[in-house]
């Protein structure tokens, strides 16, 4: 693949363009916090902890394969309605949808300062459009919350293209997001690299059969769970680009395939 032949570029959100602990550690505590007050009425620890392990959440660790990682909020409440399942608490998944949508949106728009970009994505997304690259983002988040966290950092207008998982797209690893975003910029899936910060970011890369999958270090995967799948790894979006040339291969670069 001649790697100036890349001419749209999908990015995943939250590991990748944000800072991923800043906002969802927090986050996932306070939709907890009012799950456990609707099914259990006070703070079980051990529920509690239950809930945190069904997403990926063991301590200060985060799996970068875990649902908080790369699920969506239908992955999220199916992974708590088992908790309570197995407590033998009566749950229904429909509700818990609506708490955790409601929780996280509203988190996020009362946290703004915990949306924290990684590096300056604004001069990276200029640099792009000047190279008349189009630009999309491909994340498991809501519309409310990725539209939200997009015009807090300033860079909302740089996109073409949003997709996220709340309903309307099959989320990732299906390339449906892949198939619409090429749709919306009139681009083959061959012209298209995926940028994320997980494992599932580069199975979404291989089933969209685009034409370069590229993983950073800036989230919850290390090197060896990314480069399975990876064209190039680097350390943040901000290695990507550099004196006006798309993903040279420079002191940033970790792994070539």
């Amino acid at each position: 693949m001649n790697l100036t032949e890349i001419r749209g570029i999908l990015f995943d959100k939250d590991g990748t363009l944000l800072d991923f602990n800043s906002i969802w550690v927090p986050a996932a505590n306070c939709m907890i916090d009012k799950i456990l007050y609707k099914y259990s009425k006070f703070d079980n620890t051990i529920i509690r902890n239950k809930l945190l392990q069904s997403i990926g959440i063991e301590g200060e660790n985060i799996s970068g394969q875990g649902i908080l990682a790369s699920g969506t909020v239908f992955d999220i409440a199916d992974a708590f309605a088992n908790v309570f399942r197995n407590e033998k608490i009566e749950v229904f998944v429909k509700d818990i949808v609506n708490v955790v949508s409601e929780s996280l949106s509203e988190f996020v728009k009362d946290n703004g300062d915990k949306v924290v970009p990684i590096g300056n994505l604004s001069t990276l997304f200029s640099k792009l459009k000047n190279m008349n690259i189009k630009i999309g983002i491909a994340t498991s988040d809501t519309i409310t919350s990725t539209e939200y966290c997009l015009k807090t950092l300033g860079i909302f207008e740089h996109f073409d293209f949003i997709g996220t998982s709340d309903g309307e797209y099959n989320p990732k690893p299906s390339p449906e997001l892949i198939y619409n975003f090429c749709k919306v910029t009139g681009l083959k899936e061959k012209e298209v690299a995926i940028v994320g910060d997980t494992s599932t970011d580069m199975e979404f890369a291989k089933n969209g059969k685009v034409g370069l999958a590229v993983g950073v270090l800036s989230g919850t995967s290390n090197l060896e769970q990314l480069k399975k799948g990876a064209d190039l790894v680097y350390s943040s979006v901000n290695d990507i680009v550099k004196e006006n040339a798309l993903f040279p291969v420079k002191e940033s670069l970790y792994f070539v395939k």
